[in-house]
């Protein structure tokens, strides 16, 4: 599943609530560096036993330029309004 918001603070909320579920995720948002964001993509993407479920994006970093299509899901946690 991906996971977008235009906050990091609501990513950082749903990152709080997946580490107490035991649930591993990935992280990609803009105070990352290049490297480290191709890392967490390839990690995602790329696992073939599957052990990351969820990949957690702020839409300014994420949201031009990747294609995601190993994910299953896609949730945007933002408001319409907003």
């Amino acid at each position: 599943s991906v996971v977008f918001s235009k906050f990091t603070s609501m990513l950082s909320l749903i990152e709080v609530a997946l580490r107490r579920a035991g649930i591993p995720y990935v992280r990609l948002d803009g105070s990352m560096l290049k490297s480290a964001r191709v890392k967490v993509i390839d990690a995602f993407c790329n696992d073939p036993e599957n052990r990351i479920p969820v990949f957690l994006i702020s839409i300014k970093a994420g949201g031009l330029g990747l294609n995601l299509t190993c994910a299953s899901n896609v949730f945007l946690m933002d408001n319409w309004w907003c």
